[in-house]
């Protein structure tokens, strides 16, 4: 399956002169870390192509600070497409995709069940999912799920009733307030992505550990 994502994040204090980050296509990456798989294709990241045990990852090359209560906010789309291989009972398709959150470096990742960010320690992950790996994915194989910490068990989830994986745009909204500690995820195929599927959860977000489930 081919995975393509574009994206915009902004970062900072709202009351204050925030961070913004900005990429309306992907001709220019400087700034970004490609790993693995991952190329540039009619000006889009590609995660992967169609091909069998493939990864690929797109990090920020340089950290960003998120300390005294810094909130941030992040939109972008994704679409996953041209399934051939794998799958599970809904179909062809697997594994999805992940936007993680971390504090170690610009190449981690892996491929498979892992998403790309099994075994993180000090992150955040907001799955997209389309295999059912049984018992760690409450048995749902198209859900979106916060994991913390590269724990890929997503306890916290939330089934979607349109496969992820069938070619559609998919935009996505994701939102952190750094004063109630709020993490919010919100995911539609309209163009608003709060008409659709929406995920919370309360982190802290010096070390990205879940305070309150």
């Amino acid at each position: 399956m081919k995975k393509v994502l574009s994206c915009f994040l902004l970062l900072g204090s709202f009351s204050s002169f925030a961070t913004v980050i900005q990429y309306n296509d992907f001709s220019d990456t400087t700034g970004l870390t490609l790993n693995g798989n991952t190329q540039v294709v009619n000006n889009n990241l590609q995660l992967t192509n169609n091909i069998a045990w493939q990864g690929g990852s797109v990090f920020t090359t340089n950290a960003i600070s998120l300390i005294n209560d810094s909130s941030f906010a992040t939109s972008f789309s994704f679409k996953i497409d041209n399934n051939s291989l794998g799958g599970d009972t809904d179909g062809l398709g697997a594994d999805g995709l992940a936007f993680v959150i971390q504090t170690q470096n610009a190449n981690v990742g892996g491929a498979g069940g892992g998403l790309g960010y099994q075994g993180i320690n000090n992150s955040v992950a907001v799955e997209f999912d389309t295999f059912n790996n049984t018992s760690w994915d409450n048995n749902n194989g198209n859900h979106v799920g916060i994991g913390i910490n590269g724990n890929v068990n997503t306890s916290n989830n939330v089934n979607e009733p349109f496969r992820f994986n069938e070619g559609d745009v998919w935009n996505v909204l994701i939102t952190f307030d750094g004063i109630s500690k709020l993490f919010d995820v919100s995911w539609s195929m309209e163009t608003d992505s709060t008409k659709g599927g929406s995920i919370s959860r309360i982190l802290d977000a010096a070390f990205f550990k879940v305070v309150v489930a």
